[in-house]
């Protein structure tokens, strides 16, 4: 995302400069206005999920009734990984700034690769779970790589100082 690229270039910058100081309130700052600029998004997702899903199809039209329904709580969910997404991608951009950009790949594989997509496989084949179950394992996935992300960037920033 744009915010991530900022965040990584301003990261870098003050790295150079040795701020560190300034390093942690941009990171408090990036993650504040990915979260408002999401949470505003995802207000409408959870809020008016029928005024976007229109948009598309066909209300009127009984064939589309379980699709809307199905359509309407994927939304919602998704709305929550609108937070967990701006939190991870902020913090992405953080460790590269700092020059981690081996964590950050590998927290994003590990995250996605080895939790996200084996549990969604599983969900899916094995319990008959829906696509609501998927959307929920990538907000658990996607909570997962923050905390994998948020764990290296304190290490790494007590490693400056």
């Amino acid at each position: 995302t744009g915010l991530a690229q900022a965040t990584t270039v301003r990261v870098g910058y003050l790295l150079g400069e040795k701020n560190h100081q300034t390093i942690h309130q941009t990171r408090i700052a990036a993650a504040m206005i990915a979260t408002v600029y999401m949470s505003v998004i995802g207000t409408i997702y959870w809020f008016y999920p029928l005024h976007i899903i229109r948009m598309d199809f066909d209300f009127t039209d009984p064939k589309n009734a379980e699709l809307m329904t199905i359509a309407m709580g994927i939304l919602q969910i998704t709305a929550i990984c609108q937070l967990m997404a701006a939190v991870r991608y902020s913090l992405f951009g953080m460790l590269r700034g700092m020059k981690d950009t081996q964590f950050a790949f590998w927290g994003a594989v590990l995250s996605f690769w080895v939790l996200i997509i084996p549990a969604a496989y599983y969900q899916v084949y094995y319990n008959a779970g829906s696509v609501n179950d998927v959307w929920w394992i990538m907000v658990l996935g996607m909570s997962a790589g923050i905390l994998f992300y948020e764990w290296r960037f304190r290490r790494q920033f007590s490693n400056l100082s």
